[in-house]
């Protein structure tokens, strides 16, 4: 399962690719949330990138996103203080969310 409801929010499995030549939350592939991000990951720039990407899809402060695990991997576990069922709502990205289950 890519995400695991906790309380006070949700755990998110997220596998970056970085370098991409575009931005976006790609869909669900497997256990993980794939997302495209365009900066190399040199310096945190890439942790940074979708931190950013995460807070305006979500519209949540990027304060409140906490990579937990894979700082410096592509696979990564990340915190956001909102509900599993609320995830659905904010991401919409039609077919890629579409096997989202409860």
């Amino acid at each position: 399962m890519w995400y695991c409801q906790s309380k006070g929010g949700t755990f998110l499995n997220i596998k970056v690719t970085p370098q991409s030549k575009r931005r976006e939350i790609v869909g669900i592939f497997g256990d993980f949330l794939k997302v495209r991000i365009q900066t190399s990951p040199t310096k945190g720039k890439a942790n940074k990138e979708l931190i950013k990407l995460l807070a305006k899809e979500l519209d949540i402060p990027q304060s409140s996103i906490k990579i937990v695990k894979g700082l410096k991997n592509s696979l990564k576990t990340i915190f956001v203080p909102i509900a599993a069922k609320t995830l659905k709502q904010l991401l919409k990205y039609g077919s890629c969310l579409e096997d989202f289950s409860f």
